[in-house]
C-alpha cells in the first residue's frame, strides 16, 4: 500500500486527516515520527480525537518494548527505536525534516518506512514546507510514502526534474498521484478569522526541578496566606483573599503576583529549547515571517537578538526607533522575526507581513494576547492568523493559558453574542485569571 504527502499551510489540519486516514482503516499499530518539540501536543491531540486510543511516547534513547495503538517517537531519537517499533502505519510529522537522504535521521526512517511498506502498510507524510530550498528535496520524501519508483526511481527523477527542471510538471504529476497542498488562501472562507494553538513544550530537566522548588514555596504561602485570612476579623483582608472586593490588589495578592512572576520566569527557561527547536522546525529556511511577543524585557531582548538581528519593539524605546523596527519588518523580505512586548506593541500597529504569531509568554487576561495578536489581524491581513501559544508543560502556563480561554469564551460571548457553553470553574475566573490560578492552587493543596 503506498501513502501519501499532506502538505496544507499550518493550521489547516494536517494532523487530524492523518489521524482520521488511520482510524478509517484501523492501521493499528501506528508509529508517530515528530519534532521533539512536540511530541506532547500529538499525545494530547490523539487523546482529544480518538480517547478510545492509546497512546505512548518514546521518551529516551533507549529503546525498549512498548506496545499502543500510537507510540510517538522524536526525529533525533528514532535511530535508537527503530528496530523495536512495529507499525502497521506511520505518520512521519515534518517530513522534510528527512530532506537530506544521507543523513541518520533519513536512514532511520528509510528503515522504519520500508518495513512498514513491505508489510502491507502505509506512511502519511505532512509538512508544510515540503521544498525548503530546492526540487530534489522533495525525492527523499517519495521515497518514504513509497512514490518514487513512480517518478522513474532516484536516478529518473534526477534525469527528469533535477536542477529544477520541469517543476510545473512534478507538481501535477504529485497531486494526480500522492500529493495534498491547499494553502490558506485557497480555504479562507472555511477557517477562523483568528486561531488560538498551544505548543505543549517539555521543560529541562534541571532547570524544572529549581520549579518545583519555587512552586512548593508558592503553594505553601497561598494556603499560609488564606489561613490567615480566614482567621482573622479584618473583612478587606478576607475579601481581597477571594478576589471579591476592593480596588486594585492588595500586599497580599501583590505578594502572590509577585511570586507567580517568578514562576513564569522560570517555566521560560525551561522550555527556552523546546522554543528554539519549535522555531528551526517551522520556520527555518521557509522566509516564512512570525511576530513574536513576550512579557518580560529580557526575554524580548532574547529572542531579538537570537532570530530578529536586533529589530524589537519594547518599553522605552522612542518612536522613530519603533517605526524603524516596524517598517524593517513590514519591508525587508530578509527580516523575518520581530520580537515585541506584549504591552509595548500590543496596540497601534501594524504587522501585518506575518499572519503567524508566537507568544512565549502569557499576559493575566485575554485581552492582552487578543490586541497583541490583532497587530498581524487587521486591515491588510490576507490570511487567516494563526496564534500559538508555547505552553511549559506541568508549569503555571498551562493554568493561565486554560483560565484565558475560558474567560475569552466569556468575553467573546459578550462582545460578539451568540449561545456559549462554560462550566461551572468559570465564576472563578470572572474573578480574573490570578484569582483562578490561587483558587486552583488552594485545591491542589487541599484548603
Amino acid at each position: 500500500m503506498s501513502g501519501v504527502l499532506i502538505a496544507d499551510e499550518p493550521g489547516l489540519g494536517k494532523t487530524v486527516q492523518a489521524l482520521a486516514a488511520v482510524e478509517a482503516i484501523g492501521a493499528y499499530p501506528c508509529v508517530v515520527v515528530v519534532p521533539a518539540s512536540v511530541r506532547v501536543n500529538w499525545q494530547r491531540e490523539i487523546a482529544q480525537w480518538l480517547p478510545h486510543r492509546t497512546v505512548e511516547i518514546a521518551r529516551t534513547n533507549k529503546a525498549h518494548e512498548i506496545s499502543a495503538d500510537y507510540v510517538v517517537v522524536g526525529w533525533d531519537t528514532l535511530r535508537a527505536w527503530v528496530n523495536h517499533l512495529p507499525a502497521v502505519s506511520v505518520i512521519l510529522d515534518e517530513i522534510h525534516l528527512a530532506k537530506n537522504g544521507k543523513s541518520q535521521r533519513a536512514h532511520a526512517a528509510f528503515a522504519l518506512a520500508e518495513r512498514t511498506h513491505d508489510s502491507g502498510g502505509f506512511v502519511i507524510g505532512l509538512t508544510g514546507t515540503p521544498v525548503p530550498n530546492r526540487a530534489d528535496e522533495i525525492k527523499a520524501q517519495l521515497r518514504l510514502i513509497g512514490r518514487l519508483n513512480e517518478f522513474g526511481g532516484s536516478n529518473g527523477f534526477d534525469v527528469r526534474y533535477g536542477a529544477g527542471r520541469n517543476g510545473i510538471l512534478l507538481n501535477r504529476e504529485m497531486r494526480a498521484r500522492c500529493y495534498v497542498r491547499r494553502r490558506k488562501s485557497d480555504v479562507l472562507a472555511d477557517l477562523p478569522e483568528k486561531e488560538w494553538i498551544p505548543i505543549i513544550l517539555e521543560g529541562d530537566p534541571e532547570i524544572m526541578k529549581e520549579y518545583a522548588k519555587l512552586d512548593k514555596d508558592f503553594k505553601e504561602t497561598v494556603q499560609r496566606d488564606f489561613l490567615n485570612a480566614r482567621s482573622s476579623s479584618d473583612i478587606e483582608m478576607v475579601n481581597e483573599r477571594l478576589g471579591r472586593g476592593g480596588v486594585g490588589l492588595g500586599p497580599t495578592k501583590l505578594k502572590q503576583l509577585a511570586l507567580l512572576d517568578k514562576l513564569k520566569q522560570v517555566a521560560v527557561r525551561a522550555k527556552q529549547d523546546g522554543i528554539k527547536k519549535w522555531i528551526a522546525d517551522n520556520f527555518e529556511g521557509t522566509g516564512k515571517k512570525l511576530v513574536i511577543f513576550a512579557w518580560h524585557r529580557d526575554v524580548v531582548d532574547w529572542i531579538a537578538d537570537e532570530y530578529a538581528n536586533g529589530c524589537k519593539i519594547q518599553g522605552g524605546m522612542t518612536d522613530t526607533a519603533k517605526q524603524a523596527a516596524i517598517d524593517k519588518f513590514q519591508n525587508d523580505p530578509d527580516q523575518q522575526f520581530i520580537s515585541c512586548s506584549i504591552k509595548a506593541a500590543g496596540v497601534g500597529i501594524t504587522l501585518t507581513a506575518a499572519s503567524d504569531v508566537l507568544f512565549i509568554e502569557q499576559g493575566w487576561n485575554p485581552a492582552d494576547q487578543d490586541q497583541a495578536a490583532d497587530r498581524c489581524h487587521r486591515l491588510g491581513q490576507r490570511d487567516s492568523v494563526s496564534a500559538y501559544t508555547a505552553i511549559c508543560l506541568d508549569t503555571i502556563d498551562e493554568k493561565i493559558f486554560r483560565l484565558i480561554e475560558k474567560k475569552r469564551v466569556v468575553v467573546n460571548a459578550v462582545t460578539q453574542g451568540g449561545v456559549t457553553m462554560v462550566d461551572d470553574e468559570i465564576g472563578e475566573v470572572d474573578a480574573g485569571v490570578l484569582d483562578g490560578v490561587i483558587a486552583e492552587t488552594l485545591q491542589s493543596v487541599g484548603s
